[in-house]
């Protein structure tokens, strides 16, 4: 009976998401996805790992625009919010006008899931030094599937 809910929630995500086994818990990764911008000549494209044994999730990304400079990263949706002025940069690029830059965050798993039992789609948002905010969004009909699938994933590795 186990191995047929096991099996029913890898069919409903399949391909969003992969999981290891590692020597002390389990990983769980989500591929890459790329956002909605709310704002031209920025990209962002993000990917998640959950890892059971820290109880965390590490979130990369890659920030795209005409300027490299990053304050802060939030993650918002509906009333759950997480920000962070601590992240790591692992390189910055040149890539014709605009720069990319490649994003390390971590958050605890509780603070992470809360972001995705919102109805309101998950954003990110990147504020520059100057106090702009470059913000990042789901559309609604990929939200509501995002959202059950990571849900889903999380609760099947606890």
């Amino acid at each position: 009976m186990c191995v047929c809910v096991l099996s029913s929630l890898l069919v409903s995500a399949q391909g969003r998401y992969s999981t290891r086994l590692l020597e002390n818990g389990t990983m769980l990764f989500f591929n890459p996805c790329k956002l909605v911008a709310m704002q031209k000549e920025t990209s962002l494209v993000y990917d998640m790992t959950y890892l059971t044994h820290s109880d965390s999730v590490t979130v990369n990304m890659t920030y795209t625009a005409l300027t490299s400079d990053v304050r802060e990263v939030r993650i918002v949706s509906g009333t759950a919010s997480y920000g962070t002025a601590n992240y790591s940069i692992f390189y910055r690029e040149k890539d014709k006008k605009r720069i990319a830059t490649r994003i390390h965050i971590s958050c605890p798993k509780n603070t992470y899931e809360d972001l995705f039992l919102s109805d309101a789609p998950m954003r990110i948002e990147i504020v520059s030094k100057e106090g702009d905010v470059r913000r990042f969004t789901y559309k609604d009909s990929k939200w509501t599937k995002e959202k059950k699938s990571v849900l889903e994933a999380i609760a099947l590795v606890k």
